[in-house]
């Protein structure tokens, strides 16, 4: 396969979701004792009946690959999905929304990863029951993504045991790179990130996530100065309901989250974010542009089921 040019290459996760809503469990409110967070709860042993269920797409590759798409971007996604039906799923959908598959892996005698998405409360927020599947299989070889030549490639979670190889081949690609490292690359701490941390044009984390990375908890300012050390050229920390902040190292630039009435579902919503913001930051070289731009995307993504569901057009 001759080398192709693309807006983005996105190389991630992708799922086959089944999402439910839930009125019956009982939310415990953070407490020391269990670290501070809150936890949903059902009774043991119950049967727990369910009103409606929805089948829809996700993972953060594929939800970043959509979002590019939609933008009007030459997007393709390398990932991985089983030979089963539900990877066929997978690759109709991506065809639809015009993501080229061409570098997507597929894995004889594996299941597609899939996700059982439980959303509860008020504000519609979710536990995920994931299974990565073929998404633990994905090989990123480097000889197959030399032949790809994007302007930028946006790195999302990566499954073990083979993100670390992965990470080496594309951070040693040309092209911008935009990351959002998955829950595996964060555990591993910044010691072990710290090659790749250097070198990302953007680097975008919720708070949790950049509390974690950096070692301790802090003011949203403090931790955006601590990642921007570590040699980001752009560092997002996005923080829900309480907004988006930016640091390019010359300013720390706020973004008031978009309110929304009526929050069908919060699946997604970072992906969005994120995204988005590359993509409308590349055309505008405008930071704060690009967050207010990131703030009504991933807003919009809430007023749907799914995570891929409520995107808009930004650019």
């Amino acid at each position: 396969m001759l080398a192709k040019p693309f807006d983005v290459a996105v190389i991630g996760n992708n799922t086959r979701d089944v999402m439910f809503y839930d009125s019956s469990g009982e939310f415990l409110r953070p407490r020391k004792k269990n670290g501070g967070v809150t936890e949903l709860c059902f009774e043991y042993g119950s049967k727990i009946p369910i009103d409606r269920t929805w089948f829809t797409f996700g993972g953060g590759g594929a939800n970043a690959a959509v979002n590019f798409a939609h933008q009007g971007w030459k997007t393709t996604l390398i990932t991985a999905v089983g030979d089963d039906d539900a990877g066929q799923s997978v690759i109709d959908h991506l065809h639809e929304r015009r993501v080229d598959t061409g570098w997507l892996e597929i894995h004889e005698g594996k299941m597609t990863g899939f996700s059982f998405i439980l959303t509860a409360g008020r504000a519609r927020e979710h536990v995920i029951f994931l299974y990565r599947g073929a998404n633990e299989a994905l090989q990123g070889a480097a000889s197959r993504l030399a032949k790809i030549k994007p302007r930028w490639w946006y790195i999302a979670q990566l499954s073990p045991p083979v993100w670390r190889k992965t990470l080496d081949v594309i951070f040693a690609r040309p092209g911008k790179k935009a990351w959002n490292p998955g829950s595996k690359q964060l555990a591993a701490g910044k010691k072990a990130l710290a090659p790749y941390l250097a070198q990302p044009t953007v680097l975008g984390l919720n708070y949790a996530e950049a509390a974690e990375l950096v070692g301790k908890r802090g003011s949203v300012v403090m931790l955006a100065k601590a990642l921007r050390a570590m040699g980001p050229q752009i560092v997002i920390i996005t923080q829900g309901t309480a907004g988006a902040d930016a640091d390019d190292g010359q300013k720390v630039y706020h973004q008031a989250a978009v309110e929304v009435k009526g929050v069908a579902d919060t699946t997604g919503v970072g992906d969005a974010f994120h995204s988005t913001f590359v993509a409308v930051y590349d055309r505008t070289k405008n930071i704060t542009r690009a967050l207010a731009a990131a703030a009504k995307n991933s807003a919009a993504v809430t007023t749907k089921i799914g995570a891929q569901e409520g995107l808009k057009k930004m650019i």
